[in-house]
């Protein structure tokens, strides 16, 4: 993560808001812990919705928009898994 967020230009303090692949409460922890966001800048639905497969982070970027969590010219971090094997990020100005 430090060297995709070198690359990306940004901080992790920079980025407003975290929008994680939601598969588990464990895993979406692990973005505090051992990634170094604030639990305040990580976004969960999972609690609501639980697994949405492949539609958890459209549907938690879609939440979060609708609630007002995310707003325009925000710093948006939008973290994906395969099988917990394989990690895919992309960095968004919303």
């Amino acid at each position: 993560m430090k060297e995709f967020l070198t690359n990306a230009g940004w901080e992790r303090g920079e980025i407003d808001c975290v929008i994680p692949h939601q598969a588990s409460r464990h895993g979406v922890e692990l973005l505090s812990t051992r990634l170094g966001f604030h639990p305040d800048q990580v976004y969960s639905n999972l609690a609501i919705r639980g697994n949405c497969i492949a539609a958890s982070i459209p549907l938690a970027l879609t939440e979060a928009v609708q609630q007002g969590r995310i707003q325009r010219n925000q710093r948006l971090l939008l973290i994906g898994t395969g099988a917990g094997l394989t990690v895919g990020a992309i960095t968004v100005v919303f």
